[in-house]
Parts: structure tokens; C-alpha cells; sequence
């Protein structure tokens, strides 16, 4: 299915508004495919289906696509182009609101989202991680980078603690920009976000500490707990100072597992 073809035929225009960079090399749509743990009893939910050039190759491997796509543009090519098949349903909405929870036992989903759809796109998988096994995105390589980023790190924070505190992310392969219509300003990475069993965290205790801490990442954290909204500067100071975490440090020096010892300690003394 050659895309520009497609867009040509239409007359479509890739519409910034909607960040529409559309993945146009086979080799690299053949191989996210590859990549895809797909078997024939898998249902894949596709974000931004796009003319269908990744839905008609995930058509072949598993045996039920549900396409989202937000441009109504573009349904109606995807309707054209791919609605006589039985296994394929098109679903002309905002993936943000599709209620993910009963579509099926072995949920799978796939997309190359626009990038500035990113962050609440992450917000929603960590919201909706029960209802799915795994997720392959393709997404701008510095996002990807402050996702995967370890303490310590500049690009480590308030995006790091949360994907790896819900989800097992691996980066797979990098995308250049050239293999997209019309290319982006940066390149991509192909992730994995498979969601962590038998993780009980308060994501609303860990969304106030982390934006409390990471806010005045280039404060020490002496400073920051002075202006905390958690609890009282002593009670905070005594917190840290318990998880043998130095107060003159700055908060990207602290690991993910002590974020959540803090959640389960603020957790206790809201009961």
C-alpha cells in the first residue's frame, strides 16, 4: 500500500494540527510487525490507523484489528480501502476516550502517535494497564530517552519514574526521519510497555510527589521540602533521612523504588 499514492489519489494533505507524520517504508512497517508477539487469537487495538498501510499487515497476522483513527478524512479512505474485511473494525474517534476495559481478554496495542499526543497517551495506558497485555508505540527519540533514563541522569524524571514504576519499557529499533511522510523534525524509537504484575501504587500520591519534587529539579531537595505541600518540612525531612536519602542532593538522584516507599509512607498518613 504505497501512501503517497493514497494521499495523492484522495487528495490529502498531512495536517500538522494533528501532528500526521505518516510511516511510509515498508522495511520499517514490515518490521514493527516482525516485532509484534501477534498470535492468531489476538485482538490489536492500532492507534491513528492512518490509510491502513500497518493495519493491512496487522490484518495478516492476528484475527481481529480495531483501527482508531480521529481524522475523518481518512476513515472514510479506511472504509474504501479496507472495510470488506470481516476481521477489521473502524472506530472513528480520540483513542483518549475509547473505554479499552472489555474489548477483549488478549488486548494488544500498536501505534505511531503524533507526538504531541505522547504524555496523555502515557497517562491512559498507565490508567487502562490492567485492561491490556502489552503496547508497541513508536515515539520521538528524546521522549523515549527521558522515559528509559536512569537516577542520576539529566533526562531522568517525573515521565521516568512514572513509565518504569507501571510498565517494563524497552526500546526495540530506531525510526529515521526520513522513513515518514512528511519526515518530522527529529527521529523515532519503536517501544515495548509491557505493564508490571502485582504493582499496588497510588499514582495519585506518586503525580503530587513527583511534580512537587521534579518542578525545582535544580533545587536541593533541603530546599524543596521547605515549600512542600506533602506534609510539614520535618516530617518530610524525617521521611528522607529514613530512606537514606540525602537532603542535599537533588531529586533526580533518587531512584524509583524510594518514590514509592515515599507514596506508601504519605499513603499511611492520609488513613
Amino acid at each position: 500500500m504505497e501512501v503517497k499514492k493514497i494521499l495523492a489519489k484522495y487528495n490529502i494533505k498531512p495536517r500538522r494540527r494533528l501532528g500526521q507524520n505518516f510511516l511510509v517504508s515498508q522495511k520499517y512497517l514490515r518490521k514493527i510487525v516482525e516485532y509484534l508477539p501477534l498470535t492468531p487469537q489476538d485482538t490489536v487495538l492500532e492507534i491513528g490507523a492512518g490509510v491502513g498501510n500497518l493495519t493491512e499487515l496487522l490484518l495478516g497476522k492476528t484475527s481481529r484489528v480495531i483501527a482508531v483513527e480521529l481524522d475523518r478524512v481518512l476513515i472514510s479512505v479506511l472504509a474504501e480501502l479496507l472495510d470488506q474485511n470481516k476481521k477489521l473494525k473502524i472506530l472513528h474517534r480520540d483513542f483518549l476516550k475509547v473505554d479499552i476495559k472489555n474489548i477483549s481478554a488478549s488486548l494488544k496495542i500498536v501505534g505511531n502517535p503524533p507526538y504531541y499526543f505522547a504524555s496523555r497517551l502515557i497517562e491512559k495506558l498507565i490508567a487502562d494497564r490492567a485492561y491490556f497485555s502489552c503496547t508497541y508505540l513508536s515515539l520521538q527519540r528524546e521522549y523515549v530517552e527521558r522515559m528509559l533514563a536512569v537516577p542520576g541522569s539529566k533526562k531522568y524524571g517525573r515521565l521516568s519514574v512514572f513509565v518504569q514504576s507501571f510498565f517494563e519499557c524497552r526500546e526495540l529499533f530506531k525510526i529515521p526521519r526520513s522513513a515518514f511522510y512528511p519526515p518530522p523534525d527529529v527521529d523515532s524509537v519503536f517501544i515495548s510497555l509491557i505493564p508490571k504484575k502485582n504493582i499496588n501504587i497510588d499514582s495519585n500520591i506518586l503525580e503530587a510527589i513527583t511534580r512537587d519534587f521534579f518542578s525545582r529539579r535544580r533545587k536541593k531537595l533541603s530546599s524543596i521540602i521547605k515549600n512542600s505541600k506533602l506534609s510539614i518540612p520535618s516530617e518530610m525531612e524525617r521521611m528522607l533521612k529514613n530512606l537514606d536519602i540525602d537532603i542535599n542532593h537533588r531529586p533526580e538522584v533518587i531512584p524509583v523504588e524510594k518514590f514509592h516507599k515515599m507514596v506508601e509512607i504519605l499513603k499511611g498518613k492520609e488513613r
